[in-house]
């Protein structure tokens, strides 16, 4: 009797285990055998664990074949997959049973589970405290697909309901845009086996990326708190700029059966339209909103038949469909979510050829290479993104080893050039080595000069006098937690001040704050080149920074270099951010 069976729950002591390579070898992959490995080594000393599996690289067959078969073999009890959509609900069950060799329970709707070992069961029936109540207890192992929506407080209750079991969580994208991380679920990784690995192992397609600038695609008018898919979309879905959209698609497009994503479900049927006004019979749209089941049903089967050659829709296909046959996907709906982004891009990456029929990474890759889809174009729509960040194919395809710089340098040469994601990441990899090294040339051949040090006095800089009093700044030292915050504001060399004091600046530094003044780093960055920026609100501290940085920039310097550029532009400027903010 193993160790790692005593350990988990569910385990039935009175029963001969089944030996754990009765199923085996269930697949020739290594990654898929080292994530179920590390599920049960892991499983033995927490309770839940994450498997981080790039779409199209086998989770449910992992999860299916690699985890519950053996769980079931080991007589550990019984298993609960959980499962958001509808199609990816239906979908699951037939291959578990595929994979099983015995009928796997459904609860949704007037489905019950009742007797069955394995049952998949719809996360929205679950919301439903009754239905949750009746089967919390049965389950000593729950799997979470699509992991990352789990870690939501009502998605948390029905991982918490089932006391019993251990959790496996599966998931392509890790990361989640409102920030709150997945280690607030799982205790434990299993594996971390992104695209940026599945790739160069012969397993998913190369990318290609394709940059589309649309003219007057312009969200520079828009807060970080207005991106969404709502202001993205009255931006999208002008005219002009829907026009210039399916202009570049059928560009680039050429024959390639194309999944197009959209900022909403107005702008894809639009979209829709005019791509079989130009390609008449070529396009159709798919939504989850106006559309009832059945016919959205029907147009993904007609799609999948490449009935049509164009797909529009929002997120209806970004999550739970498989179909190989995609070779292009158009990203026409700008996120600063990689979540978002790498689940439309993996609508493409699934390769078409038998790659488990080869033992080497170079034969697999040369396989998808002489098949009928040898890579995936994904077509990155841009425009002028202000102060956003869209996500691109080179942010997601960077790996971990890449830093932010390279990137950024990457999409540069992406857009001036035609060259691969890798391409553009090797030549940005080799421009920034060669520029370090010609910095550190400079850097030693350069003659040591004089440094005049000078302690910068926050109460200068906020116009303040300070608290005098040898007596109290004896008996009241500023305490720890007031140096962090007062570093937090850009306020070093603080040990010396009483608590006072502290106390002072941390309460202008927050008055500031709320009337939108300029920070203590704005104005000690003013202060520099001889300009008070005491009682300038921070936007307009903000965009004269910004302008001066960008004059260093142009004049050849750093960045860092900036010089006063006049008070007539220093006057224009305030003026500017004054109609832009309506301040003062």
């Amino acid at each position: 009797m193993s160790q790692l069976a005593l350990a988990l729950p569910g385990f039935e002591p009175s029963v001969a285990v089944a030996p754990t390579s009765v199923r085996l070898p269930w697949t020739k992959r290594a990654y898929q055998l080292e994530c179920a490995a590390n599920v049960f080594r892991n499983l033995a000393t927490h309770r839940s664990t994450l498997c981080v599996m790039a779409t199209g690289t086998g989770k449910t067959r992992t999860a299916g074949a690699g985890i519950i078969a053996r769980w079931l073999d080991e007589r550990r009890g019984r298993i609960l997959w959980l499962a958001h959509l509808d199609t990816l609900i239906e979908q699951t069950r037939i291959e578990l049973q595929a994979q099983l060799g015995e009928y796997v329970a459904r609860e949704q709707g007037p489905s019950r589970w009742e007797g069955e070992r394995v049952c998949v069961g719809s996360v929205a029936t679950l919301y439903r405290q009754s239905r949750l109540n009746s089967i919390a207890h049965r389950p000593t192992l729950v799997i979470y697909d699509e992991a990352h929506h789990s870690v939501s407080s009502a998605n948390r209750k029905i991982i918490d309901a089932c006391k019993n079991a251990k959790i496996v969580g599966l998931t392509a994208t890790p990361g989640r845009f409102d920030g709150v991380g997945l280690k607030a679920v799982y205790e434990s990784v299993s594996i971390e086996y992104g695209i940026d690995k599945a790739i160069p192992d012969g397993y998913l397609v190369p990318i290609l990326m394709d940059v589309a600038e649309i003219k007057g695609m312009d969200f520079s008018h828009l807060s970080k708190r207005d991106f969404s898919d709502e202001n993205i979309g009255k931006v999208v879905g002008r005219d002009e700029v829907l026009r210039g959209i399916i202009g570049e698609v059928l560009k680039r497009t050429d024959t390639r059966r194309t999944a197009i994503f959209w900022p909403t479900v107005a702008v894809a049927h639009l979209a829709a339209d005019v791509l079989n006004e130009l390609r008449p019979g070529s396009a159709i749209a798919i939504d989850g909103t106006k559309m009832d089941k059945e016919e959205k049903k029907t147009r993904i089967r007609d799609f999948k038949s490449a009935r049509y050659q164009f797909v529009c829709n929002v997120g209806v296909l970004a999550e739970g469909y498989d179909d190989p046959g995609i070779s292009c996907v158009v990203d026409a709906a700008p996120t600063e979510s990689a979540s978002t982004y790498l689940q439309r891009m993996g609508r493409g990456t699934r390769n078409v050829c038998k790659v488990d029929d080869y033992e080497t990474a170079e034969e697999r890759r040369a396989a998808i290479a002489t098949s009928t889809k040898p890579n995936l174009l994904v077509v990155d729509v841009t425009g002028n993104s202000g102060k956003h960040s869209p996500v691109s194919a080179l942010d997601v395809l960077a790996g971990s080893d890449v830093d932010d710089e390279t990137v950024e340098r990457a999409k540069k040469i992406a857009k001036e050039t035609r060259s691969t994601p890798e391409g553009a990441i090797a030549k940005a990899k080799s421009q920034i080595a060669r520029e370090r090294e010609e910095e550190a040339r400079r850097v030693a051949s350069a003659k040591a000069v004089r440094i005049d040090w000078r302690r910068v006095d926050p109460f200068a800089a906020f116009g303040l006098k300070p608290i005098n009093s040898a007596v109290t700044s004896a008996l009241d030292r500023v305490s720890i937690d007031q140096i962090r915050r007062l570093r937090e504001a850009g306020i070093d060399n603080v040990d010396h001040l009483s608590g006072a004091e502290a106390r002072k600046l941390i309460g202008t530094v927050e008055l500031r704050k709320r009337i939108g003044l300029a920070t203590f780093k704005q104005i000690r960055t003013l202060g520099r080149v001889g300009i008070n920026g005491q009682q300038m609100y921070s936007a307009m501290a903000s965009a004269l920074i910004d302008r001066m940085k960008k004059d260093a920039v142009a004049a050849g310097r750093h960045e860092w270099s900036i010089v006063n550029p006049g008070e007539s532009v220093v006057s224009e400027i305030i003026q500017s951010t004054k109609r832009r903010k309506n301040v003062g």
